[in-house]
């Protein structure tokens, strides 16, 4: 009998994003002490950070995804990050409209491609190859890198945003998160303006000051897309 693992599954206020494009880098590295001196002033910064379509600039990326240690942010304050990292680094702020949103993917997965925290890392090749093997539908795979700043630490981590268009890849994608031994990766449906960070059996410190619940790979797809189902309190045991 498969062993059933277990998600704990936190979900943000309505999504908030925003993005910075900075033009003439490839990588973080030349504007990383410029968006550390802001953290004073906004608190800690989370992002992502890609080449856009023409690979001319950089694509910074910010979600009000739910952890403790960047507060309750709406889009306003998600904004107010974002411009103040755009007059840092000269780059150009952008605010996704809503019609665009509504042309993204079903929903987009960000996890990293390092085993735990300070492991070995997974070849984000090896990795889409087996995403096509697993996944019978075409899963957009775009090479991001994860990037958290606080007062105390910076951590950077080499990741894959993936877009699905059907529901039923997210459970295979959830699993490969399991497999890869991430401790948390985050869920955006951009249609619905929900946002999840989920953190898998390998999290060694859960965000226990935010509301959860524990769900199986299976459960979490009609949690998220808001089917019936009622999930059990984060205490009670585990289902069968």
């Amino acid at each position: 009998m498969s062993t059933v693992h277990r998600f704990q599954v936190y979900e943000g206020e309505k999504l908030a994003t925003a993005f910075v494009s900075v033009p003439g880098i490839e990588t973080v590295d030349p504007i990383l002490d410029q968006m550390k001196g802001l953290v004073p002033m906004v608190g800690p910064i989370a992002c992502s950070a890609a080449f856009n379509e023409d690979r001319k600039a950089l694509q910074l990326q910010f979600v009000n995804y739910p952890r403790a240690k960047y507060g309750n942010r709406g889009q306003d304050d998600i904004e107010r990050v974002a411009t103040e990292v755009a007059y840092r680094t000269r780059g150009t702020l952008e605010v996704p409209e809503p019609h665009k949103v509504m042309q993204l993917a079903n929903g987009i997965v960000t996890m990293g491609l390092r085993f735990g925290y300070d492991g070995g890392e997974k070849s984000a090749e090896l990795a889409k190859e087996e995403i096509a093997q697993k996944s019978p539908n075409k899963i957009f795979a775009r090479d991001t890198e994860v990037v958290s700043l606080s007062m105390s630490s910076v951590y950077r981590e080499p990741a894959l945003e993936l877009h699905y268009r059907l529901r039923s890849d997210l459970p295979i994608l959830t699993q490969l998160a399991h497999d890869y031994q991430q401790e948390r990766f985050s869920l955006v449906l951009p249609r619905q303006q929900r946002v999840f960070m989920i953190e898998t059996e390998h999290c060694q410190d859960p965000d226990t000051e935010l509301p959860s619940v524990v769900l199986s790979k299976m459960n979490l797809l009609p949690y998220v897309y808001r089917e019936k189902i009622f999930p059990r309190p984060v205490d009670s045991p585990p289902e069968e």
